[in-house]
């Protein structure tokens, strides 16, 4: 199987068909590869709130050159050369995440309130994500308890 390092959405499809196109070079069954994926979850009925955690999280993932690499890939390259290039300058996660664009919040994070969250989550299965997994923030709250929360309005 395979684990991608928080691929967005759409990209997902294209990471399992590659993982099964080289399962069966290899001689192995493509239907047995998974894919688990984790996903930054930030479950809020404050969608402006939940929004802005999630570009405060992406930030500092962005500055990490796997992540910048990764949503590359995933067609975000100018929002990743500014975003590094203000990792290099000033260092200011701030700064950075004030360059996270929505439509990256909206491909690799689930977000929002509990019936939003829930068809991001199916729409991450639909995409090939066979075993999401949730990767949960607060949103306003401590962590402990917004982790609890999540995974129980979130539980199948």
């Amino acid at each position: 199987g395979i684990r991608p390092g928080l691929p967005a959405r759409p990209y997902l499809p294209k990471l399992v068909a590659a993982a099964k196109a080289a399962a069966q070079r290899g001689g192995k069954d493509p239907n047995a590869v998974d894919c688990i994926v984790s996903i930054p979850t930030f479950v809020s009925d404050d969608i402006g709130q939940a929004r802005s955690a999630a570009r405060y999280n992406l930030a500092f993932f962005a500055q990490l050159p796997f992540y910048r690499k990764q949503w590359r890939r995933c067609g975000f390259v100018e929002e990743m050369n500014a975003i590094q290039k203000l990792w290099q300058e000033i260092g200011d996660r701030k700064a950075a995440a004030a360059l996270i664009p929505d439509r990256m919040v909206e491909e690799v994070c689930i977000f929002g309130s509990v019936s939003q969250c829930r068809d991001q989550l199916e729409a991450f299965r639909e995409a090939g994500a066979a075993m999401p997994v949730l990767a949960v923030s607060p949103v306003n709250e401590e962590r402990l308890a917004a982790t609890r929360k999540a995974l129980h309005l979130l539980r199948p």
